[in-house]
């Protein structure tokens, strides 16, 4: 029986997991609080603030596939980076948020960068590893 964990992975791969686990770690704490940020902080009706967050998930659903295709033209690796830098600015600009459209607006905007990070991660991952390793590194991907 061959081994299957993380260590089984080449270089590369293991740090783009640990990249991967930061960007997620810290879009989880994100998505953790801005109900609640928006609700407290900003003012925003609970029921406008649940449109807001909705309004990111809507936005990475409907731009996925277009993202993908973007990546597939432009590359992964820029699309990634380009992906990374609009979830970044749009994370920052929750300072700026102070009322609904504020809030859809900056919503919308990560929901474009996450659309963008999340084709494109898959397309790198399946470059970096051997077609023999792919089912192992979904796998623990899903874990």
């Amino acid at each position: 029986m061959s081994a299957t964990g993380f260590s089984t992975f080449n270089k590369p791969l293991q740090r783009f997991l640990v990249a991967t686990v930061i960007n997620m770690v810290g879009s989880a704490a994100l998505f953790g609080f801005v109900l609640i940020y928006f609700h407290e902080v900003r003012g925003i009706s609970t029921g406008k603030s649940g449109l807001a967050v909705g309004a990111m998930s809507f936005t990475m659903v409907v731009l996925t596939p277009l993202a993908g295709s973007l990546s597939d033209r432009f590359g992964a690796r820029r699309m990634l980076a380009f992906g990374c830098v609009v979830s970044t600015i749009a994370g920052v600009s929750y300072v700026w948020v102070h009322s609904f459209v504020s809030a859809v607006a900056v919503s919308v905007l990560l929901g474009v960068g996450n659309a963008l990070w999340f084709p494109a991660q898959s397309a790198l991952m399946s470059l970096i590893v051997s077609p023999e390793e792919r089912p192992t590194l979904m796998a623990w991907q899903r874990a």
